[in-house]
């Protein structure tokens, strides 16, 4: 009897995982995020915490859902579970040079037109907006400026002028 009871569980077992299909398999859903790069005229990193004249000191700020955030240095773990959440803006570095990172809004939602502003020490500001229509891994389609981007990070020459 015992090893009736055994075959029927183990035959249960492996129906239950042969039905299972590449579509049933759960999908980690990445987070959106937005990167900006700064650099001078010649190319200089503007965002590097080494020089005098970082734009971090400057007072970059972003709008967002009506809101106005100045943009400071935060050194926030990531963490594979977790609630995206807009948190304060980090500054990374990546091939050499220094971004910041701002969102993160997620990754099993839709977006339409979600749009942050940069509000550069000058005065002057870009738009960033992305949407999100498929959910999974990030198929976001990105705009600076109602131009399509390839990709979540945009390098900024500032000032803008030059």
């Amino acid at each position: 009897m015992k090893k009736l009871i055994l075959w029927i569980a183990t035959s249960l077992l492996g129906a239950g995982m042969a039905g299972c299909s590449n579509s049933d398999v759960i999908t980690d859903y990445v987070p959106v995020t937005i990167q900006i790069k700064a650099l001078d005229a010649d190319g200089q990193d503007l965002f590097d915490p080494t020089r005098t004249d970082n734009l971090m000191e400057q007072g970059i700020t972003f709008d967002y859902a009506g809101k106005t955030n100045r943009i400071e240095v935060e050194d926030t773990p990531l963490t594979r579970e977790y609630l995206a959440v807009i948190h304060p803006p980090m500054l990374g570095q990546k091939e050499g040079g220094y971004y910041v990172s701002i969102g993160e809004w997620a990754g099993n939602c839709r977006w339409e037109d979600e749009t942050v502003v940069i509000n550069w020490p000058d005065g002057t500001h870009n738009t960033i907006s992305f949407t999100l229509k498929k959910t999974g891994v990030n198929h976001a389609q990105y705009y600076l400026d109602g131009k399509k981007q390839e990709g979540h990070l945009f390098t900024f020459t500032y000032p803008a002028n030059q």
